[in-house]
């Protein structure tokens, strides 16, 4: 889900293969020096990313919810893994949080009050099909004639399946969820423990070539083969 930034970026397009997919609105930035945005730009786009360490509490919550709670230790490793990913993201090793403690100030200073991120109503409108897609171009990945598979599909209403997605909804910070309009009571709270509850007990017994993307497994066997 997009979340706008009142960062400075430069006036430049994504490539056409991305521009098809992304309205236009979304692509107006305004324009700065080149220089300047570019390291705040890639700046920023590796704390996206770095996000996805265990060393903040969305992290944190993906990991409890796959692995269970990792010890700090293992925490701090995980997001010293992470550094260099910034670097190969163009990020001046100087911006780089050093430690798991100055990379939590890093996110909370982000995502405080007076923080630079927001969720824009543009990102609003994106999470509206994220957590409810359509599901007609799954059609051709089942064993059936997709012609009258999607059109069955099509005539799903979202709510049959939307709450299939609530764990993703509970790995938002409090203020981004919030600020997104979601739910998060009772009913979504309850029903997301369950579905993480199966998902703990299945992962396990699933064949890693189930579980995992693909890509993510030739990116294993590259390094396992030391490409």
């Amino acid at each position: 889900m997009s979340i706008s930034s009142t960062g400075r970026f430069p006036n430049r397009r994504p490539p056409s293969d991305v521009t098809r997919a992304v309205p236009e609105k979304a692509m107006v930035i305004p324009s700065a020096d080149l220089t300047e945005a570019s390291t705040e730009m890639t700046s920023r786009s590796w704390s996206l990313s770095a996000t996805g360490s265990t060393a903040n509490p969305r992290a944190r919550a993906i990991s409890v919810t796959t692995y269970g709670v990792l010890s700090a230790a293992r925490r701090a490793t995980y997001y010293a893994e992470t550094r260099p990913i910034g670097r190969a993201f163009g990020v001046p090793d100087a911006l780089l949080p050093a430690d798991l403690a100055a990379f939590e100030r890093y996110v909370a200073e982000m995502l405080a009050p007076a923080g630079p991120v927001r969720v824009s109503d543009l990102a609003r409108e994106l999470a509206r099909v994220v957590l409810r897609p359509p599901l007609a171009p799954l059609a051709p990945l089942l064993p059936v004639p997709s012609g009258p598979a999607a059109a069955v599909l099509r005539r799903l209403p979202a709510d049959a399946y939307a709450w299939t997605l609530w764990p993703s909804v509970g790995l938002l910070p409090a203020s981004v969820r919030d600020d997104y309009g979601l739910s998060w009571g009772p009913l979504e709270r309850s029903v997301s423990g369950w579905l993480v509850a199966g998902w703990r007990g299945w992962r396990p017994v699933l064949p890693v070539g189930f579980r995992q993307m693909p890509k993510a497994l030739a990116a294993d066997r590259r390094v396992a083969g030391g490409q």
